[in-house]
């Protein structure tokens, strides 16, 4: 018995001796002595183009932390925005052709962005190759399409917002997929809510803009008023609007199709069966506004007032 408990003695001195070891990934300690990010970004090298005291321009490489200093000397930074391509600069670094060296998203490898009034590949033209189709209603012309844009005209992108909760608590713009499925964008376009018609930096693309009530009016009376419009914007057939899709001929050209909405609590409503697009203008009661609808039973156009700015409607746009 006395052999045994001497034993069990040693076994429990023996692992209570042992040490663990821990990998400098797994110490904490280690962990908090790494340099900081900040720290590691004034340490990293940069390409400059620097100007000596003679007035000659040379290529040299600098820490992070002397760029400051060196930009007030001024000496120039080629690739500022760190995509790739260089503005024109002193020392003939590089392609010298980013002609937004402040934006990386902005340079000759960039693909151009359709309507936002930017030349986004540095190739001297603005929404080249950008055909926006259209259709001319007696003194108008209209896009031929929902709009379906995700960037204000200047570039900016547009929050496209599914959550529900977050869709009704908006106060800034904002668009989504009807149900928030992509497969209706290729047909019905986007739904936007008011804030994104109405925000200043430009919904529409160059050279359009978001109608008014009183230029929706002009369209309906040109096309021989609220009774009777409707039938002559909407797509005609059953392919896209709910039977019985009345008086549906599309003599106008201007293919209406039935986007449905999104209330400003979130939920969907009327796929196919109506059709809904902004206005510009404030109704007399403020934060209400007007919109244009038709639908699938009648043949009406109708302007209609006291919608709430969270609403997602679709959008048409007419050319400046």
């Amino acid at each position: 018995m006395r052999k045994i408990n001497l034993l069990i003695i040693a076994i429990l001195l023996l692992t209570s001796c042992q040490k663990v070891i821990q990998t400098p990934s797994e110490n904490p300690t280690a962990a908090n002595q790494r340099p900081s990010s900040s720290m590691g970004n004034k340490a990293s090298k940069l390409t400059i183009c620097h100007k000596s005291a003679s007035g000659n321009w040379n290529t040299i490489v600098i820490t992070q932390g002397d760029l400051a200093a060196h930009l007030a000397h001024g000496d120039v930074v080629p690739d500022a925005d760190g995509d790739g391509y260089t503005k024109v600069n002193p020392c003939g670094n590089g392609s010298q052709n980013d002609c937004d060296d402040n934006n990386a998203a902005i340079n000759p490898g960039a693909q151009e962005i359709c309507g936002n009034g930017i030349d986004d590949n540095c190739n001297g033209q603005i929404d080249e190759n950008c055909n926006t189709p259209s259709v001319t209603i007696c003194n108008q012309v209209w896009t031929a399409t929902n709009l379906d844009v995700t960037t204000y005209r200047n570039g900016d992108a547009i929050p496209q917002v599914t959550d529900p909760a977050a869709w009704a608590t908006l106060t800034t713009g904002a668009w989504c997929y009807y149900n928030n499925d992509p497969s209706t964008g290729a047909v019905y376009g986007k739904l936007y809510n008011w804030y994104a018609v109405n925000d200043p930096r430009g919904l529409a693309p160059t050279g359009w803009h978001i109608p008014s009530y009183a230029e929706w009016t002009t369209l309906i009376d040109c096309l021989g008023g609220v009774a009777v419009a409707g039938g002559k914007v909407k797509e005609a057939g059953t392919a896209h609007w709910a039977d019985p899709n009345t008086d549906a001929s599309n003599i106008s050209g201007f293919t209406g199709l039935p986007g449905g909405f999104r209330r400003f609590d979130g939920t969907f409503y009327s796929l196919g069966q109506w059709a809904y697009w902004w206005t510009t203008t404030e109704y007399l009661l403020p934060g209400y506004y007007w919109y244009i609808d038709a639908n699938s039973f009648s043949g009406d156009l109708s302007p209609y007032s006291a919608d709430l700015p969270g609403d997602g409607f679709s959008v048409r746009c007419v050319k400046d």
